[in-house]
Order: structure tokens, then C-alpha cells, then sequence
């Protein structure tokens, strides 16, 4: 996900891995439902969703599936094996179909209800471009009526993406559910009438503001915000979902992290996070933090964090921690690789003896090694453009390694920082998995860093050490 956080909050990403606990204001309503326009190939989306349903399994959601401004014209092998992976999660499909506005052929519209039926396991058909007009209620009665006897259990969902008064309530006893507002920004107005079937979808709202959402909430059962904008504001999911989530449940907002621990039986766990930052445009800091612990003393050893760069040249090098029999026996040492020598220093960390939080941080000259918020090595590198690759992960077969990820932080040149999260995240990174590998709440991680006198101070410096490089 990405979002604004403010110095205080980055403190907190470089000291800690403790979870962050907060309650979702404005309220709370079970019976609201989260209705998703997920208009993407399925992939890293619908699996981050299934991934956010898994954590906060009381959450209701329902998701619109669009191949092709409708079903299209076969049947998809993936959309069909992800629709399964979403009724099997407990999340709801409905399949998209365009009415036109009731200019499209009545029986165009029922072979397309026919191939999601016969294609998908949906649970339900969405029918866009709703008339409000009453000239066209038989037309519509006549689809949900189609819908019905396809399945008595399919939701019948109809998107006027407004309403007229004088035809609101005839509307609402033909479609089990009407969506009624399909705008951006949150509704400046909205009609006296029955809650439990009217839908919202709210885009271009740049940032989750708890109470407005929570004033949605009271008036519509089905509702979606999201910061997505034209042409297509449903091709990502909302980088504040968590939030909707949290306030829908009642639940507290829960921080989570990877884990990640040596496989023990068929290969590898591997963690690798595919992306290219563009360091181009001036300051840029790239934060990538982990906590770790090896408890084995045989010798073996593991790079757990490689950080992947491009200079100006279009050469590449590379940082990188590793742990292994070195010099003093088993030892923690930081590497960075210039495009031709490698260099790796001993840091004199027995990494067997407790938990340690590493973090390599990146700007256009400069790459930075930490150890427990500690500065370990700066090193003076050529003119970085982009960070290709950030990685984490590559064990032997023994079970004896655990390895916790936390959020991946930037700083652009207006010294704005992002944060990457796990449980929101809609840039899906780390979506290769093998082995031992998942998501769970900060405050599982073993180091207390947060709430430690020492480590405060230590972060505080950590900060300071990077603003200075701003």
C-alpha cells in the first residue's frame, strides 16, 4: 500500500516490528458488506484480497469480476481457477454484464449471464449501465427474473450509479441489491430508503477518512472506497482496504509482517520482491527492514537481504547481508559488490546469540548497512538510478532459520516516504512464495525493539542520520 506517513511514523517503521494497534473510528456495522469492482487479470490483486479476508475472516466481501466488459467471448482458465480460489476463501463473485442502459438486446444480455454461469462458479451477476427510467423496469425485471431461476441463490446486483426518486422504490423491489452512487468523492446527498439494498462505490478519495466512511456506512449495506482514479479506478484494490476492513468489523487495525523460516522437506522458502524503484528524480531513500535469529552454530549461513542497484552506467552492483563461517567462526557481515570487486566487512554480530533488525537503506550516492538501528557502513557508491531488485531469502533444508520482514519505506525528492505493508498491499510485492512462508501480526515478532529506552534512542539517530542525507 502506499501512503503518506508522516517522521513520526517512519521512526517507528526503522525501531520496530511490534505491532501497532489502533481502532478504526466512527463506528462499526457487520452487516455492511464490502463490494469490490476488481477489474485486473486476476493475479497478486485477488490474492492480496483473499490474503486480507484470511486475516480478518469476519469481514464480508463480494468482488465483481469483469474478464471483457463482460464474461468474453470463452472461457478463461485463470479467471476460472481464481473465482474458485474466492468462493473457496468465502469471498463472493458476481459476474459484470453491460445493459446499456437497456438499449442492449434483451437475449445478448442473458448469453452473457449464460456463459458466467457455465464458465464460473459466480454467485451472482452484476448488470452495469442500469436505466433509471420507468420504461425500462419490465426490461430489468425480466434479467433478475432470468438471474433468479438460473440460481435462487444468485445475487441479482443492478449499478444505475444514480437514482430518481420517482423510481427508486420500484427499482429496489426489482434488483436484490442497487448501486446507486458510482462517482468520485462521497456522496453530497443521499435518498431516505431501504439500507440494506443500496451499494455505493466511492473513487478519487485520496485518503481514508474515518468519518465520512463511517457516514457511508449508515447509509448504504454495500460500499467501496478507493483512491483509484479514471480511466479504470477499480484496476487496483484501495490502498487503504485494511482501514474499510477495520471499520466494517469493528476490529482493530493489526500491523503485520512476514514470516519467513527455512523449509525443512522439498526445497527452499524464497522470498523475492521484484520492482524497480527510480531513484532518478534526486533523494530517494530506499528502507528495507528485517529481523532475524540463527541457531545454528555448524556453519552453515544465509544472505538474507540483497538490495540490487543500477548506476548511471547501466552497470549493476549490489549490498547485501549474509551470515556465515567466516574469520571469528560464524559472524554477520555486510557486502557490497561494485560491478567488478566484492567487499564484505565483518561486523562482529554472533548472529546465534538473539534477534537482529537489519536494514540497508539506498540513495543516489549512497548505501547505507544497520544494524539494530545502528549505522554499520555507509557506502559511496556511483550515481544509483534505479533500485532493480530487493530480495530476501535463501535457506538450506534444515528448519533453523526465522526471518521477519517489515514494511519496505521510500522517500521520493520532495521527502514524501511511502510505505509497502503486507496486509494492505496493492503493489503485491514478495508474491513469490516457496516453503514456510506467512503473514502474520507484528506483535508475533520475538524482539520487543519497541518499547525499548535504547532502542528509541537508537532509531531517533537512525532518523536523524537520514535526514541529514535528505
Amino acid at each position: 500500500m502506499r501512503k503518506i506517513l508522516s517522521g513520526t511514523l517512519v521512526l517507528l517503521l526503522l525501531v520496530s516490528l511490534l505491532a501497532v494497534h489502533h481502532l478504526a473510528s466512527g463506528g462499526s456495522s457487520e452487516s455492511n458488506v464490502l463490494l469490490i469492482p476488481l477489474y485486473v487479470y486476476p493475479g497478486c490483486q485477488w490474492d492480496s484480497l483473499i490474503q486480507v479476508k484470511t486475516l480478518y475472516p469476519s469481514i464480508s466481501v463480494i468482488i465483481i469480476a469483469n474478464p471483457a466488459n463482460g464474461p468474453g467471448a470463452s472461457e478463461d482458465s485463470t479467471y476460472k481457477e481464481y473465482i474458485q480460489k474466492m468462493r473457496d476463501n468465502g469471498i463472493g463473485v458476481l459476474g459484470y454484464v453491460w445493459t446499456d442502459y437497456g438499449h442492449r438486446d434483451i437475449s445478448d444480455v442473458e448469453n452473457d449471464i449464460d456463459n458466467w454461469v457455465n464458465w464460473y462458479n459466480v454467485s451472482g451477476i452484476f448488470l452495469d449501465g442500469v436505466n433509471v427510467s420507468s420504461a425500462d423496469e419490465s426490461y430489468y425485471q425480466t434479467l433478475v427474473d432470468y438471474i433468479h431461476n438460473k440460481s435462487s441463490s444468485f445475487l441479482a446486483v443492478g449499478n444505475p450509479g444514480s437514482y430518481d426518486p420517482d423510481t427508486l422504490d420500484a427499482e429496489l423491489n426489482i434488483f436484490d441489491v442497487l448501486v446507486i452512487y458510482d462517482s468520485p468523492g462521497y456522496p453530497e446527498s443521499w435518498p431516505s430508503a431501504n439500507t440494506s439494498k443500496l451499494g455505493a462505490l466511492v473513487y478519487n478519495v485520496s485518503s481514508f477518512n474515518s468519518g465520512d466512511f463511517a457516514d457511508l456506512m449508515g447509509e448504504a449495506k454495500y460500499l467501496y472506497v478507493t483512491d483509484g482514479n479514471a480511466p479504470n479506478p477499480w484496476g487496483r484494490l484501495s490502498s487503504y482496504l485494511v482501514d474499510e476492513v477495520a471499520a466494517i468489523t469493528g476490529e482493530a487495525k493489526t500491523d503485520y509482517v512476514l514470516r519467513v523460516s527455512s523449509h525443512n522437506t522439498t526445497g527452499y522458502s524464497v522470498v523475492e520482491h521484484y520492482i524497480t524503484y527510480n531513484l532518478s528524480a534526486g533523494l530517494y531513500n530506499l528502507t528495507y527492514a528485517i529481523t532475524l535469529k540463527n541457531w545454528n552454530s555448524s556453519g552453515a549461513g544465509v544472505d538474507p537481504m540483497y538490495v540490487y542497484v543500477n548506476d548511471s552506467g547501466n552497470a549493476d552492483s549490489y549490498a547485501y547481508f549474509t551470515w556465515t563461517n567466516g574469520y571469528n567462526g560464524i559472524a554477520l557481515y555486510s557486502c557490497y559488490y561494485d560491478g567488478s570487486t566484492t567487499d564484505c566487512r565483518d561486523l562482529d554480530y554472533n548472529v546465534t546469540d538473539g534477534w537482529h533488525n537489519l536494514t540497508i537503506t539506498v540513495n543516489k550516492t549512497e548505501i547505507g548497512f544497520y544494524v539494530d538501528g545502528s549505522s554499520v557502513w555507509n557506502v559511496t557508491s556511483r550515481d544509483i538510478t534505479e533500485v532493480l531488485r530487493s530480495g530476501a531469502g535463501s535457506w538450506d533444508k534444515t528448519a533453523q532459520y526465522d526471518l521477519y520482514i517489515d514494511n519496505v519505506t521510500e522517500r521520493d525528492g520532495s521527502s514524501t516516504v511511502v510505505g509497502e505493508n503486507f496486509d494492505d498491499d496493492y503493489d503485491c510485492y514478495f508474491t513469490e512464495h516457496v516453503g514456510d512462508v506467512a503473514v502474520v501480526p507484528a506483535s508475533d515478532v520475538p524482539v520487543p525493539f519497541f518499547g525499548s529506552a535504547l532502542a528509541v534512542l537508537l532509531g531517533i539517530s537512525l532518523l536523524i542520520l537520514t535526514m541529514r542525507r535528505r
